[in-house]
């Protein structure tokens, strides 16, 4: 099965897919692809249905002035729903449209900057009967910042009472 990725802001260069069916109990159900130029190749993804679309190490490009970024986590908002036909055609339009890119940085409590730092991102599956979040470790990266797909506020991202977040739209 292939997913076509067609956004007017942005150009998804690579990363990972997993496709989460919704009705799962638990990650078994998941299916994984591997995603290159707006393209996702999921192969073993043969069932029509509602599925929650995660993407994670993802490189993409804003298409109004070229800015390039590295996304960790980007979690599409809405169910891609997969139908019979779209099984026969082995093929699916998906319109991810997320709001922005958005710079993170991952402060101390005197607002300075914290590189390297590890934090977990959880991404809330609303709708979907999954019993955990999915979650990733990301690090802060040098500057202390890592970049965020949509709206970073839809992300729980767990801290200490010691940091805190610094967030800014690019």
């Amino acid at each position: 099965m292939v997913l076509n990725l067609t956004s007017r802001q942005f150009v998804f260069e690579s990363g990972k897919a997993v496709l989460l069916a919704d009705g799962a109990n638990d990650l078994a159900h998941a299916v994984s692809g591997s995603l290159s130029a707006n393209r996702i190749d999921a192969p073993d993804l043969r069932n029509a249905g509602a599925y929650r679309l995660v993407l994670s190490e993802l490189a993409l490009q804003r298409t109004t002035d070229g800015l390039r970024a590295s996304v960790p986590l980007f979690v599409h908002p809405h169910a891609v729903v997969l139908t019979e036909e779209d099984i026969r055609r082995g093929a699916i339009a998906v319109l991810p449209e997320p709001e922005d890119i958005f710079r993170v940085t991952v402060i101390d409590r005197e607002q300075e900057p914290i590189p390297n730092r590890r934090v977990h991102m959880l991404a809330n599956l609303l709708g979907f009967d999954l019993n955990t979040l999915f979650s990733i470790e990301i690090t802060s990266g040098p500057s202390g910042s890592f970049a965020v797909l949509g709206n970073p506020c839809a992300l729980g991202i767990d801290l200490d009472r010691n940091t805190g977040l610094l967030i800014v739209p690019l």
